[in-house]
């Protein structure tokens, strides 16, 4: 059902704002590669997407039975056989119906899907899209959102969970060997160029190249003369799979082309189309890309006459047990910034607040470049995602304090690092000094200019000598707010917080203490926005992991928990290929996460929805993750 807010103001619109929205409308059903065509200002404008083989038309015409006609007469014209018509205007079925038996001039030549307000105002009130739409209305979308238990937990699963998380990187691994089995020998960057734009996701590529160093290290992948492809045993493995699917569809291919006299080729091609759409568990006459690919292909065939016998036949293919985890695949991939916010207490106002370890990286980062450490890579991606999903990063003034205190001590060994000889100089890279680590990864890079010393740096943020620690921390709180860093007053510590701090942190400078008390304090009390935490510090992340609306761990988890969301903007529910993820995919992890998810379903009583949510996020808590032990934490620099 239709929002009815949305569908007041899609309908009241003016006109350059509905083709606003109907474009974002089409992206969310999966078109691509969309722009509007300036029209003759007669109510209407062309679209072109990465399809050619249809026309798709968006009007704001009373008359929109002349305007179909019309623009179906262009479209035959033009050779094409599929019309979209989009429209603001409310469109009875009795109505459409009415017109497409008796009035329709191309009948049974021009395939026609007509998308009308209740068509569009449904779509787009999925959280996915809703809040993007308001935005292209003119609206702006703050505060609290609307979220059932069961969509709390399933977001929890989606963006926690290992089962969630293994499925992901086993579906992107599939699509790598996939394409590898059919063009092998091509590049690293030519197969992230190919898989990329295919596949939805905030930083895909990346995800891209770990999936192929993973493979590679397995031994699945090879790599000779820089060039990639499969291992013998791999293209054995996944010859077989679709040797057993062709078997499987041999009978299907067999009783289509016999019943609606096709070849082999478009009859297999014809179930494959019928098989995306199923496996999405949609309906084979919908409005998405995959079912306008099938409404397609039945015009170009001569098939409209015939349609709903031919849907009933498809219902029944015997391959359809192909798409038994489809819908499970499909969750992963249509996980997006609104899952964020319900899993994060139900709100759209959500932060990202960095400690001053993973600050100083970020800054340096932003200012000189990343290096190759764990911290600046980390920090340089908590960044990249922030901004995909629209998340305000900010750094608490305490800490900032603590960045002006680590320049200073990085002051104080300007004239120990004068007398050191090179190797000593290269060594601290290590250093547990975020700036004389990150100053000797550039040094050691060549990324500096020639002469370009450790004073300079410093002196870049305002540290040198005569300056004092308010005006350098002046200079540092002025640069992250010209990237757009917020810097936030956490305000006064409560008492029995600082004693629980330092309890976790005994012979810590009180200051620190302080620091970490307040920050606290500041989560605990702030209760209408939803926060994330990146920091080493396991005290801090402990201290505050049973409040759902904030989640607190280590840059490289949270990372991991941003890149399980695709951000509200890039939603695509039907732009990739989800048959072949299915052929080639780890059946076993399908079925891992497709019974979480049934448990979901099934689950009634809120205690049921609370075990589950606390049972997918123990997973990224770094519980027992001794490899991230806090830098913050342990550093003897705070």
């Amino acid at each position: 059902m239709y929002f009815s807010g949305l569908r007041r103001a899609i309908q009241d619109v003016e006109e350059k704002k509905f083709y606003d929205v109907s474009l974002l409308f089409l992206e969310s059903e999966g078109y691509k590669e969309l722009s509007v065509i300036d029209g003759t200002g007669d109510g209407g404008r062309d679209v072109i997407c990465s399809r050619t083989d249809l026309r798709i038309q968006l009007s704001v015409r009373k008359d929109w039975e002349n305007k179909i006609n019309d623009e179906a007469d262009v479209t035959r014209a033009a050779s094409k056989r599929h019309l979209i018509y989009v429209t603001n205007r409310p469109i009875r079925d009795t109505d459409l119906n009415a017109f497409k038996k008796n009035n329709y001039r191309q009948k049974g030549e021009v395939e026609l899907t007509v998308i009308d307000l209740n068509r569009i105002s449904t779509a787009l009130s999925s959280p996915g899209v809703m809040k993007a739409a308001y935005e292209r209305l003119g609206y702006l979308v703050q505060g609290k959102i609307a979220a059932t238990s069961k969509e709390i937990a399933l977001s929890n699963l989606l963006l926690f969970s290992n089962e969630a998380k293994d499925l992901r990187q086993d579906v992107i691994e599939s699509n790598i060997r996939a394409h590898l089995l059919k063009n092998p020998d091509i590049t690293i960057a030519q197969l992230v160029s190919s898989i990329s734009s295919g596949m939805p996701g905030v930083d895909i590529e990346h995800d891209i190249r770990s999936a192929t160093s993973r493979l590679a290290s397995r031994g699945d992948i090879l790599t000779g003369a820089s060039r990639l492809h499969l291992s013998e045993p791999t293209r054995k493995s996944m010859e077989a799979a679709e040797e057993d699917y062709l078997q499987s569809i041999s009978h299907d291919i067999d009783q289509i082309k016999a019943k609606y006299s096709l070849s082999t080729d478009d009859a297999r091609k014809l179930i494959e189309l019928a098989l995306e759409v199923s496996a999405r568990e949609g309906v084979l006459n919908g409005d998405g890309i995959q079912e306008a690919s099938l409404l397609e292909f039945l015009a170009a065939h001569n098939l409209n006459r015939r349609k709903q016998s031919l849907y009933e036949d498809l219902s029944k293919l015997s391959v359809a047990r192909v798409s038994q985890y489809g819908k499970t695949i499909e969750h992963i991939f249509t996980t997006n910034t609104f899952d964020i916010y319900r899993a994060l207490g139900r709100t759209t106002d959500v932060r990202m607040l960095l400690d001053s370890s993973v600050a100083m990286p970020l800054l340096f980062g932003l200012c000189f470049g990343s290096v190759r450490s764990r911290y600046s890579i980390s920090a340089a991606a908590l960044h990249q995602l922030c901004n995909s999903h629209r998340v305000q990063i900010a750094v608490p003034q305490c800490y900032v304090n603590e960045m002006v205190f680590h320049g200073k001590e990085a002051l104080e060994f300007l004239q120990t690092y004068s007398a050191l000889n090179e190797d000593n100089r290269i060594a601290l890279k290590s250093s547990s000094n975020s700036y004389l680590s990150h100053y000797s990864h550039l040094r050691e890079k060549g990324e500096l200019e020639e002469g370009y010393t450790l004073k300079d740096f410093l002196a870049h943020f305002g540290i040198a000598g005569n300056s004092t620690p308010r005006k350098i921390e002046n200079t540092i709180e002025s640069m992250l707010e010209d990237f757009g860093i917020e810097i936030i007053s956490t305000g006064r510590w409560d008492p029995e917080i600082r004693q629980e701090i330092a309890g976790g942190k005994p012979g810590r400078p009180s200051i620190i203490i302080d620091h970490d008390a307040s920050v606290c304090t500041f989560l605990k009390t702030s209760l209408k926005e939803g926060y994330i935490f990146a920091t080493w510090d396991k005290v801090m992340m402990t201290f505050v992991e049973d409040k759902s609306r904030i989640f607190a761990s280590s840059p490289s988890k949270v990372v991991d928990f941003l890149t399980m969301a695709s951000s509200s903007e890039m939603e695509s529910e039907q732009s990739y290929n989800l048959l072949g993820a299915l052929l080639y995919c780890d059946e076993q992890k399908a079925s891992a996460l497709a019974q979480k998810i049934e448990k979901i379903d099934t689950a009634e009583k809120a205690y049921e929805f609370q075990n589950l949510n606390r049972s997918a996020r123990s997973a990224a808590t770094g519980k027992g993750d001794h490899s991230t032990d806090a830098m913050k934490g342990e550093e003897e620099s705070r």
